[in-house]
């Protein structure tokens, strides 16, 4: 949908999720009664859990949607509420949401892996960032 009305276009056909394409709609019908919506944004749920029960973690496009604030808060309660090690995975189409934090010698971060995975995401308009806590 965004990149529809974003870019007037679909950049890639792999870009529609399998659950929107004509093949899965009638398992979407039959299943909708599963659907549960929650009214609960990523970073009051984070902020409401106790701990996380994860040590890998994948954000997909976060950054783009929230200020840098925001997107500095949910990676602060990622990293002191995760198991430790954690690292986590970032997809990102226009604002890297770890560009402010480069500077710091508390975490690991591989620039080489941006380029490896580019090859192998199915979405190639991504780019990524890891940081290892």
């Amino acid at each position: 949908y965004f990149q529809i009305y974003f870019f007037g276009e679909l950049l890639s056909d792999a870009a529609i999720p399998d659950y929107l394409k004509p093949a899965n709609m009638e398992l979407i019908r039959l299943r909708k009664n599963n659907i549960e919506f929650c009214l609960k944004s990523v970073l009051e749920e984070i902020a409401e859990a106790p701990q996380l029960l994860y040590r890998n973690y994948s954000l997909s496009n976060i950054s783009d949607w929230i200020s840098t604030e925001e997107m500095d808060g949910l990676l602060n309660g990622v990293i002191e509420k995760s198991l430790v090690p954690a690292r986590l995975l970032l997809r990102y189409i226009h604002k890297n949401p770890l560009a402010g934090w480069r500077s710091s010698s508390e975490f690991s971060f591989d620039d080489g892996f941006e380029h490896l995975t580019r090859f192998v995401d199915r979405f190639p308009f991504y780019s990524f960032s890891k940081l290892d806590v």
